[in-house]
């Protein structure tokens, strides 16, 4: 029996992603087309990649036409994978190619705007739905959203790929790495606090770096017998107000800046070496990354006004994943840190539930089990 061909049409082949498409190349015969617009996404490359034009026609990194209805006709797939995202014009004349090569059409995607909301009063939603209840299945990152949708469309078309990462990998990485012992490795490197906060993520204004290093100061001014660090991993428009702020308040050894990481073993190591994950802004794959390590995540829980979390915010059980303060209330999340620092039994707890949780839930496995139960569903119909 031939393998089925499926073709994914999206903005980016981002880095974390290859993992999911590798796996999935074993089975079918794949092709990825990705523009490469998302200038602060590592691109990756790969045989089933290609990376096509594309026309802007707004602001947005959204705003595109993506050409890349030569490699559809070339390919000839079964099932085509697009973006879901209205923004992108070209989806329109994806799906009705379709009734040209008679392919399956796919939506993938968060499933509407997280800032926003999902309400249809807003035109975009209404396009939005529309654009889902004429494609043949629709993948989303996390059951919450599943459920909001089965209030609209069939839930038997329906299906979720838990968001995540090589988890595999990052367990083998940690495995080398407790060979080499972590207090050995602590004493080699910059990590040599008692407790190494890790702020980890794109320095982005809504990803809210500087608030993690006021949040940072207010904790070590209460801990007067314990040393501790702040450990910063990313790059971008923030960068420049942090290193300004680090400056001038002379505390450039209590928090170090690693820039941007993307080697794995690089950053299996921070992450090894890392006690407790700080984002107060929204949280997305970064959950993942930690989990692997045992590293409880915490942030605030969404409001009115924010912050907008990626799916991942679904992984962050209070007080058995992770921690949720109440939306931006800094004390709260400084006290809910502190308690932690200075409890061993609640740090083990929380531990034990990270690894069950990363050990059976989150794995590459249940993301790809979502996309084949999506495939052999269209298969069947």
């Amino acid at each position: 029996m031939s393998k089925q061909k499926i073709l994914f049409i999206q903005r980016q082949f981002s880095h974390y992603r290859k993992a999911v498409f590798d796996r999935i190349s074993r089975d079918y015969i794949i092709t990825v087309l990705h523009t490469g617009i998302e200038e602060t996404i590592k691109e990756e490359i790969a045989d089933y990649a290609i990376k096509v034009k594309y026309l802007k026609y707004g602001k947005k990194t959204t705003n595109l036409i993506i050409f890349g209805f030569k490699e559809i006709l070339n390919k000839n797939p079964d099932i085509v994978i697009h973006e879901a995202n209205p923004s992108i014009l070209s989806i329109i004349f994806v799906f009705l190619f379709k009734f040209i090569l008679g392919y399956k059409f796919v939506l993938w995607g968060h499933g509407y705007n997280r800032t926003k909301g999902f309400n249809l009063d807003s035109y975009k939603n209404r396009i939005r739905l529309l654009l889902m209840k004429i494609s043949d299945a629709v993948i989303f990152y996390d059951y919450a959203t599943k459920n909001l949708f089965c209030n609209y469309l069939e839930q038997e078309k329906l299906f979720v790929a838990l968001n995540t990462i090589d988890t595999q990998s990052m367990l083998m990485q940690k495995k080398m790495l407790e060979l080499q012992g972590r207090d050995n490795l602590k004493k080699k490197t910059k990590f040599d606090a008692q407790f190494n906060l890790l702020f980890l993520g794109r320095l982005l204004k809504d990803k809210k770096p500087i608030e993690a290093i006021m949040t940072f100061l207010e904790i070590k001014a209460k801990l007067k017998d314990t040393s501790i660090k702040l450990h910063i991993v990313g790059k971008g428009p923030e960068e420049s107000n942090i290193v300004s702020l680090l400056k001038m308040k002379k505390i450039e050894n209590d928090i170090i800046m690693h820039g941007e990481v993307y080697e794995e073993r690089e950053l299996a190591k921070i992450l090894f070496l890392s006690d407790i994950v700080i984002n107060p802004g929204y949280v997305g794959l970064n959950v993942n990354h930690a989990f692997c390590f045992n590293i409880p995540v915490f942030t605030f829980s969404q409001g009115k006004l924010g912050p907008f979390h990626s799916p991942e915010i679904e992984y962050i059980k209070h007080d058995e994943t992770g921690f949720l303060a109440k939306p931006f209330d800094y004390d709260q999340l400084a006290e809910l840190i502190l308690t932690y620092i200075r409890n061993n039994t609640l740090q083990e707890r929380i531990k034990q539930n990270i690894q069950s949780y990363t050990n059976n839930v989150i794995t590459i496995e249940n993301m790809i089990k979502g996309l084949k139960d999506c495939f052999n569903y269209l298969n069947s119909n």
